[in-house]
């Protein structure tokens, strides 16, 4: 393996490793957890700030506390679409690392993973190794 192919796979890993650990600590654990680096933590202090300022443009009233009031529920459909980009991002990549013999563009490799994320399967582009067909599996369990 080229060491390019190196310099992209430990970036990549580093990102899944980051999204599924916080998707398994905000669905799964039974605790609170208290750790300052947290995808979750980022994305709602980042989210609620914008959607405050946005609120405050609004004339005091029911109109403001109805927007308010749509921000949990959206923010969680928003989250899963943080993650499934992070997840459709860092397989993207190690497809793409481990595809460089076929010399396919970053972009197709990030189709390819979002085709295999949600499962479509159209067949237009496909992994060429033994270790890209196994990560397409196993990114499909994932989705």
């Amino acid at each position: 393996m080229v060491l390019g192919s190196w310099i992209a796979i430990i970036p990549a890993i580093a990102v899944l490793s980051f999204v599924f650990q916080d998707a398994f600590e905000v669905m799964l654990l039974p605790r609170r957890v208290h750790r300052r680096v947290r995808l979750t933590r980022f994305y709602f202090l980042g989210a609620w700030t914008a959607w405050c300022a946005i609120a405050l443009r609004l004339k005091a009233g029911a109109g403001r506390e109805r927007f308010l009031s749509v921000f949990g529920a959206l923010s969680m459909v928003i989250l899963f679409v943080v993650w499934a980009a992070g997840l459709i991002l860092g397989f993207g990549v190690l497809q793409w690392a481990l595809q460089r013999v076929s010399k396919s563009p970053l972009t197709e490799q990030f189709y390819l993973s979002g085709v295999t994320f949600f499962t479509l399967g159209y067949g237009d582009v496909v992994p060429h190794t033994g270790a890209g067909r196994a990560l397409s599996v196993v990114e499909a369990g994932y989705g």
